[in-house]
């Protein structure tokens, strides 16, 4: 065989790799493209809803401090000796929640 035979026989083998891997390395870099941007978007998107949360913990929070102050004052006054005051705290109690000079504590 002669040289530009011999050329030509390695062009024909070195091409079909070539075109393949090509395709392969831009399938793989489209696919880490697209990852990334879903990424991006999930990381945003969790974002958003954690601050969207946070008003409703507040909320929360704010009414439970509400109930505590009024299990400690009913407490108060059924250990002063109101009668509807007591029954209150024993209802509570029948539900299982216990009123204390604390607080409340759910459980029996």
């Amino acid at each position: 065989m002669s040289d530009p035979e011999l050329r030509s026989e390695r062009e024909h083998r070195s091409r079909p790799v070539f075109v393949p891997m090509t395709l392969v390395v831009v399938t793989l870099v489209l696919l880490m493209l697209f990852q990334s941007l879903q990424l991006i978007r999930d990381r945003e998107l969790l974002r958003t809803r954690f601050n969207a949360q946070q008003a409703p913990l507040e909320e929360v929070q704010k009414v439970s401090q509400q109930l505590q102050a009024i299990a400690k004052s009913t407490y108060t006054l059924s250990a002063s000796g109101n009668e509807n005051a007591a029954l209150v705290v024993d209802r509570l109690k029948q539900a299982g929640i216990t009123v204390t000079a604390d607080g409340i504590r759910v459980g029996r």
